[in-house]
């Protein structure tokens, strides 16, 4: 998962959020590595005092006021994905998506692109629908969209 999810400092994605009363943009980034390897984000989807990391099996762990946890549980799909997803920050090929099966009150997904990180993420939940696309990112220094001359 660490190349689906670049967790370095000065990484930051923008995404664009659509629900049915909310459209606006919401920007997240690491703004350092702890000693024991925490990424710490400035917010991370609505919460101060985030912090992630991915652990030697691959598993993410968030750490939170609430302690640490993992991201996904056990009933989460995590799938390889080679077609194509397409997002104002780029098209992206290279994908694993997670997801959950749709229960009636919550389903999600999760598309990440190997060296870019989260690129879409879709809720469903007894609150409404909720879209975060990614509309442009810095990771590891290069730019996304990239700028063509």
């Amino acid at each position: 998962m660490t190349l689906f999810l670049p967790l370095d400092k000065g990484n930051s994605w923008t995404y664009r959020v659509e629900s049915s009363d909310k459209l606006g943009e919401e920007t997240y980034s690491i703004i350092s590595i702890s000693q024991d390897g925490w990424s710490v984000f400035d917010r991370f989807f609505s919460q101060k005092s985030i912090a992630m990391r991915v652990d030697p099996s691959g598993n993410v762990l968030v750490s939170s006021e609430k302690g640490v946890q993992s991201l996904y549980t056990d009933d989460v799909g995590l799938n390889l994905d080679n077609s194509q997803f397409s997002t104002p920050a780029g098209r992206f090929d290279d994908l694993i998506v997670a997801t959950i099966p749709d229960n009636g009150q919550f389903w999600f997904k999760d598309v990440y692109a190997k060296g870019v990180g989260l690129i879409y993420h879709e809720i469903k939940s007894p609150k409404g629908v909720v879209k975060y696309t990614l509309v442009k990112a810095k990771v590891k220094g290069a730019n996304y969209p990239s700028v063509s001359n």
